[in-house]
């Protein structure tokens, strides 16, 4: 609340052991605190991502235009295609997803154009390209990894990538500022490099 850029994140599970909000009151939850995006982590708090256990929380989401972040190490590849199937039109940012996976990841991408993907760990050869390519920039998004990566890898990747100075603007936080509903301030300080 201290800054005007930065934006809530809160996780979401599975309500039914009345330990977590339903759905419509985690929403009015959300929207009290300004929460712009939600995250889940199925491996970790041990639940299936299938529409028995978090559809109802999908169909809000999607609802409400809200992103739903995950990382891979959280979700299987056949998760995530049956987590798309319940709400295909819900944004998903799969996040963390290292080189090598694109074989996994590329299907279901073609398929579901609710799946988006960020490029932390994502970094192979020219795959910026190749996913600007397949899919336009509109699903694509920067991501540090912050703190356990340095970001500098990242911003080379989408900096380096050829393709249009202003997808490339896009793809560094026009998509994630517009998903969310805000818009970009300017670096307060002067000596930034714009």
């Amino acid at each position: 609340r201290k800054s005007p850029r930065f934006f809530g994140c809160w996780a979401g599970l599975p309500y039914h052991m009345g330990d977590f909000p339903e759905p419509e009151e985690l929403l009015i939850k959300m929207r009290e605190k300004n929460i712009v995006a939600a995250k889940i982590f199925p491996k970790s708090h041990n639940f299936e991502p299938n529409r028995r256990s978090i559809g109802e929380l999908l169909k809000v989401f999607s609802r409400e235009h809200i992103p739903l972040l995950v990382d891979a190490s959280e979700i299987t590849f056949n998760q995530i295609a049956e987590l798309m199937e319940i709400e295909p039109e819900q944004v998903v940012i799969l996040q963390g997803l290292s080189w090598s996976m694109e074989r996994f990841l590329f299907p279901l991408m073609d398929e579901f154009t609710g799946l988006s993907v960020e490029f932390s760990a994502l970094q192979s050869n020219e795959i910026i390209e190749i996913c600007y390519e397949r899919y336009g920039p509109d699903r694509l998004f920067f991501g540090s990894g912050m703190p356990a990566k340095s970001p500098g890898a990242a911003r080379a990747l989408i900096d380096y990538a050829r393709i249009p100075d202003g997808d490339k603007a896009q793809i560094a936080g026009g998509n994630l500022s517009r998903l969310i509903g805000v818009h970009l301030l300017e670096p307060e300080a002067s000596y930034q490099d714009p």
